[in-house]
């Protein structure tokens, strides 16, 4: 599954803060 760019960010945030709604918020 290919991501876009602005998936692949959320991804990054997400993995780094381990929060969704903030890794939505800066995606």
């Amino acid at each position: 599954m290919k991501l876009t760019p602005k998936q692949q960010r959320f991804c990054d945030y997400y993995i780094e803060k381990g929060n969704a709604t903030e890794a939505y918020k800066r995606a």
